[in-house]
Formats: C-alpha cells, structure tokens, sequence
C-alpha cells in the first residue's frame, strides 16, 4: 500500500466507483442475506445473545463471501464475516433483542427496516458504514473492552492500513496478529466493505479461518483519505498525522542516543519516537507489539551492541545480516 494521497486521486477512485449489491464489496448482498434471515426465521439466541452454531454453516453458503474451516463445532466468533454483519444488524437499529418466554430471541424493527428498504445502493452502502465506524461497539458480540476494542474502527482502519505498508508479514502471521488487532470481525468487515482484499488459505484441520495474503484496494485507500479530512474535519490533525514523524518529537538530548520504534506498536503512537537526524542520534525500527518490545530479540540485540561501544566512540547501529528481518 502507497502513503496517503491528498490530491484529487481519491475523490476520481470514489466518483467512478459504482456501488452494488456486490461491489465494492458484497456487503450490500451479505448484509440483506441476514436481515431476510432474521425476518422471517426470528432467530433464538444463545445466552450470550449469539446465534447458534446450527444456524451458523447453512448462512455462511448463502453468502458470496464464505468462510471455510476445520473446526468440528464452531462458534459464531468462527465465522468472522458473520460475526461482523451481526454487529451491524444490532448497531443499525434494525434488529432488537426481545425475550419469548425467557429466551433472548432477534427481532427486526419494522419501521428501520421500512426506512432501509427506501436507501439506494450509494445510500445502504455508507448507512452501514456509518453503523460500524460510530456504533460498532464490540460488546454487542461478545467482545470484552480491552485497550485494543476501545479504539474507534476508524482508528483501527487507518493504523491498520498503515501497518500494512511495511509488508513484511508471512501467511502464518494472519490470524494471530489481526485476532486482537484490530480484531477478525473489523477485518472481516474491511473485507466485506470492499476496503481490503483477503486471499484465504486453504483450511486445515481443527483450525478456523485461514489467510494467506492481505491488501489494501484503491477504494479502501482512497475512503479512508477522505473520511479522516471530511468526516473529522481536522484537516491540520490529520495533515500533522502524516507529516514527517520527527517533527513530532521532542528535541534529542546532547549525547548519543537510540530512538527504538514499532509501527505495529498497538498503543502508543510511534511518530513521537523518532529523532531529528544528527551526528549523534539515530532511529532503529522494530517489528514488534508494544509489550513485546521489552524482550524482543532485535531490541535485547540492539541494547548490548549500544551498550557495548567505547566511551566518546559512538557509532550508527548496524544490524547483524542474520537478523535483518526484525528490522525494518
């Protein structure tokens, strides 16, 4: 993925893009899958408020974005397209959570639901996105709040797409390094709403959900552009979030210094981190999460050679060719 474009490209990529009921994304098909589901079987839920697991592998075949897996008994968390497009039929306001006897039972609200049906396909596509990026409150799945979950999806989307231009992660990576950031179900739905494209990988045996590729598209780079200078209209915020990162920092001290950085931190910005160049200072970047960074191999790596140098002998780190890869 290219850095953020500020000029006209992004308003051409969104003025020439048709939205349709499977364009950019099937959203628009797989959303309507589900709230005709809802309306006519009116689901019994689980305890938790989730549909049940026999419900779950004859809906993920009516959708055009399936998900294969090998797990015996899945949950709905299982399946994160479905997962996602629950969170929207819950945060759009067109399904409730009633109680037949004292079973939680998902209903639709017919006056939404009415309101919904009037919507063009420009007008469903970005209803739904507005239900994700301001209500899409991972609570309603099930989702417990840690740090992660209480950023804004609009937060998660852009360090997410910004993660990705480092291009350095494997396909056995995919899974365990989106699960909790920024979360299956967000990715899923990035997916879903035509923002990235996923190339899965073939399903193994008592695992779920596999990926082989993630890629940002044109139309993902390009709405994100847009939001973040229209929708929060702080364009100066937004501006300073892509100028040079050292800009941002605090002026260096007056001896050597390393400045260590991840990207992919998940807490703390990382602009903030980086030096004004120098003759005595320099930036080293790390691929690594934030708690992570205390006992990564590449910063204990880096601490002993800067510690190990002669007094009044400074010199630029150099990594080990063995380990270049933690760097980046």
């Amino acid at each position: 993925m290219s850095k953020l474009d500020l000029s006209t490209k992004p308003e051409e990529i969104l003025r020439n893009t048709i939205i349709t009921s499977e364009t950019p994304g099937s959203i628009l098909h797989d959303f309507q899958v589900m709230l005709d589901f809802v309306a006519e079987e009116t689901p019994q839920l689980t305890p938790t408020q989730q549909l049940p697991m026999k419900l779950l592998a004859p809906l993920n075949q009516q959708f055009i974005r399936r998900i294969e897996h090998g797990l015996a008994r899945p949950q709905q968390k299982a399946y994160p397209h479905i997962n996602g497009l629950f969170l929207l039929l819950r945060a759009s306001g067109m399904t409730l959570v009633e109680t037949d006897g004292r079973k939680p039972v998902l209903v639709v609200d017919p006056v939404v639901v009415d309101s919904w049906r009037q919507l063009n396909a420009d007008e469903r596509y970005f209803t739904l996105l507005e239900s994700w990026l301001l209500r899409g409150d991972p609570e309603i799945i099930g989702e417990r709040m840690g740090y992660f979950s209480m950023q804004p999806p609009l937060r998660l989307w852009a360090d997410f797409f910004r993660m990705l231009e480092l291009q350095n992660w494997h396909s056995g990576d995919w899974i365990e390094r989106v699960r909790y950031w920024p979360g299956l179900h967000n990715l899923a739905l990035m997916d879903l709403f035509g923002l990235v494209a996923i190339e899965d990988a073939p399903a193994e045996p008592q695992k779920g959900w596999q990926i082989e590729d993630v890629r940002s598209t044109a139309w993902g780079e390009a709405l994100l552009t847009l939001l973040m200078l229209e929708w929060m209209g702080k364009k100066e915020a937004w501006l300073k979030f892509l100028q040079p990162a050292e800009t941002l920092s605090a002026p260096p001290p007056p001896v050597p210094s390393t400045s260590v950085y991840s990207r992919v931190d998940g807490l703390s910005d990382w602009q903030p981190c980086v030096q004004p160049p120098s003759s005595h200072t320099e930036n080293v970047e790390v691929v690594s999460s934030h708690l992570g960074l205390a006992w990564h191999p590449a910063v204990l790596y880096l601490l002993a050679d800067r510690l190990s140098q002669p007094e009044g002998q400074w010199r630029p780190f150099v990594p080990p060719a063995s380990g270049l890869p933690m760097y980046s």
